[in-house]
């Protein structure tokens, strides 16, 4: 299994092999779980909880917290006698440039004391049905989860972004994987990371080796061919504007830069 950093975690490709969302009511006696199977993003969204790993790491979490609990983690769980809920989503994650497993760390973490709004709506809108094996439900599945995984890299990241250009770009690429089919330029984000633009075109391209319109538009296009098999009757110019293109030209000059083929060619290879 890989431990990588909340920092490092923007510049690699993680899919998740196992995904499932859901709410806990209370109220619960003390519980004791060994070697848990997933990773787990933990919302508190009423009453009082109390976490305890056993590395001895101790977490009394009130509403609006929000913790990271790794994969294998041995932990005990309590609660106030009063009712409360929780929002749990459990996955696993595996790191497609090295094809292993992945954490974050190797203990329970707090993100952060207050979600974010934005972060709310998200989990609220995955917590509304439960994920099934048809295709149309998984991709959407696997869509909130980037939208919750890269909001949460964010918050963490930009906690760091008062140190060093590393940090700077890291908090970039964690953003960038969060708001891709945004119009975001190099002067966005230079400014979002208190650089000139010349400075953070030299940074963005010494950490991740490419400059960040081909960093912005590789994510884009890796989502678009999801799209593209998905189709749903979209036109091409439909699912160019979706990932963040304006031009549907510049889209599939673009694609078939990355790809070696039109958007058209990829469609037709995949049906037949």
């Amino acid at each position: 299994m890989e431990v990588i950093t909340w920092e490092s975690a923007g510049k690699n490709f993680l899919v998740p092999t196992y995904l499932n969302g859901q709410y806990t009511r209370g109220p619960e006696k003390r519980n004791e779980i060994t070697n848990r199977k997933f990773n787990t993003f933990l919302y508190i969204k009423s009453g009082y909880y109390i976490i305890e790993s056993k590395s001895g790491k101790r977490l009394a979490l009130t509403p609006g917290n929000l913790i990271y609990i790794p994969k294998g983690a041995s932990y005990t769980t309590s609660t106030s006698k009063e009712s409360f809920e929780l929002f749990f989503l459990d996955f696993n994650l595996k790191n497609l440039d090295t094809d292993n497993e992945v954490v974050f760390s190797d203990d329970i973490e707090l993100i952060t004391d207050q979600m974010p709004e934005n972060l709310k709506e998200v989990t609220r809108e995955f917590s509304s049905y439960r994920p099934n094996r048809k295709r149309g439900t998984m991709i959407h599945s696997l869509y909130l989860f980037s939208k919750i995984l890269y909001n949460v890299i964010d918050i963490v990241a930009a906690y760091k972004i008062k140190k060093g250009s590393s940090y700077k770009v890291s908090y970039a690429i964690a953003y960038t994987h969060g708001h891709y089919t945004e119009p975001l330029t190099v002067e966005d984000m230079a400014k979002r990371c208190n650089m000139s633009v010349s400075r953070f075109h030299e940074c963005f391209k010494a950490q991740t080796g490419q400059t960040f319109i081909n960093y912005r538009n590789h994510l884009r296009l890796e989502r678009a061919k999801i799209l593209l098999i998905q189709n749903q009757g979209k036109t091409i110019g439909k699912i160019a504007t979706m990932v963040g293109f304006s031009d549907p030209l510049y889209f599939s000059k673009c694609f078939r830069k990355y790809f070696g083929q039109s958007p058209k060619e990829y469609v037709g290879q995949k049906r037949y």
